[in-house]
């Protein structure tokens, strides 16, 4: 504390701007890591989307399987594989819905999630249960006619939904991080010049404080 009282009155000055700078390039620094670690952040929940719908795709897949493996054999655990994949794609699709909520244009992913669910819900799944009591009764032929003419195309529009729900997450991922990578690399331009600017006006200033009282 003596040495710095000490000191003439433009080194004092200089010291100060000095001071002001490092608290310039600290900001800038934090700035920088929190615009980066905002754009991870997003790029991950999109990833983790897309994976997420993937899987209830997948699952939505195995269900129509086991609906027709069950007509075919008759075997309990095909019923049983299908009401267990029935369950994994609702829990698949709800944790993706979940997940777009924070991405952007969330309103239209949202709708779209919407069609395929509520297609799923008032034409796939009724077909599948009708298709299921059939075979329950020992009807297979009957069961099997349902499925060729009435579950198969409901599934052709259901798959259809489900992959523009999925194609849209990941145009929406591609946009997002194209856009924030332009936003990123734009402010941290911005941010770079300024400090600059900054840093050369603060050592002028200094200096010439410094030659009118040396």
């Amino acid at each position: 504390m003596n040495l710095f009282r000490n000191l003439k009155f433009a080194w004092k000055l200089g010291l100060a701007f000095s001071f002001v700078i490092g608290l310039g390039l600290l900001s800038a620094a934090v700035l920088f890591t929190t615009i980066e670690s905002s754009l991870k952040s997003e790029m991950r929940t999109s990833a983790e989307a897309i994976h997420v719908a993937t899987q209830a795709a997948h699952e939505s897949q195995e269900m129509a399987l086991m609906t027709l493996s069950y007509v075919v054999t008759g075997d309990p655990k095909d019923k049983a594989a299908k009401i267990q994949a029935d369950d994994n794609a609702g829990k698949f699709f709800e944790e993706a819905r979940n997940k777009i909520k924070s991405l952007p244009e969330h309103q239209k992913l949202e709708q779209l999630a919407h069609n395929a669910d509520d297609w799923d819900q008032n034409h796939c799944n009724p077909l599948e249960n009708k298709i299921i009591d059939w075979v329950d009764k020992g009807n297979s032929k009957q069961a099997l006619a349902v499925y060729n003419e009435q579950y198969k195309p409901a599934r052709e529009e259901l798959e259809r939904r489900v992959a523009a729900f999925n194609s849209s997450i990941l145009a929406s991922q591609t946009q997002s991080q194209a856009t924030a990578i332009a936003n990123v690399t734009g402010g941290k331009n911005l941010a770079t010049v300024i400090l600059g600017v900054q840093i050369i006006f603060s050592i002028l200033c200094a200096w010439m404080v410094s030659s009118a009282f040396l």
